[in-house]
């Protein structure tokens, strides 16, 4: 996946005691990975991170598409989307933040067409890019008619939340999944 490693924070192949010690980071409730799956074939995932309802409502999130077939479909906005809505509407988020390289065109005109906003111009290689509830709703109402508009199965209109309640979630997912 050298397209996906090429665009991370950081580049560098990390040990199995490396991993092993993210996976333990990840955890927690405090952080989660979502699997995007398109007919049965991993093409993707989610990370959000840093997420601590009630307390400062704002998350880190990040999209990782490394089936390069799909990174110039309609699946990289439907899934974000699909997270953002997810994280402000169902859980009362009020920001979200990521980390974007500045070459990384594709990913900044997307979290631009969702709302969010960037907030610093400096001279580093990376840039923040940050959305708060206000300026995704602002961005809602046109977002959800070019996803509809995107998917074409009607059924596919409302997303559902699957999941079983665990201790490792946040209460406010556990109440959603009950």
């Amino acid at each position: 996946m050298p397209h996906v490693r090429s665009q991370l924070v950081t580049d560098e192949i990390i040990s199995p005691e490396m991993q092993e010690k993210w996976f333990q980071k990840i955890n927690s409730k405090e952080h989660y990975v979502f699997v995007i799956i398109y007919k049965q074939k991993k093409i993707g995932l989610l990370s959000v991170k840093d997420f601590v309802p009630n307390i400062q409502g704002s998350c880190t999130a990040s999209i990782f598409i490394w089936n390069t077939d799909y990174l110039s479909s309609r699946l990289p906005l439907l899934s974000i989307w699909i997270a953002v809505d997810f994280f402000y509407m169902q859980l009362g988020t009020t920001s979200m933040k990521t980390v974007v390289k500045r070459t990384n065109t594709r990913a900044i005109r997307l979290d631009q067409f969702i709302g969010f906003e960037i907030m610093d111009e400096g001279d580093s290689e990376y840039m923040s890019v940050v959305s708060t509830r206000a300026s995704y709703l602002q961005k809602r109402a046109e977002v959800i008619a070019i996803c509809k508009r995107l998917c074409k199965d009607e059924t596919a209109h409302h997303v559902k939340v699957y999941g079983v309640p665990s201790i490792t979630l946040a209460d406010e997912i556990n109440k959603i999944l009950s």
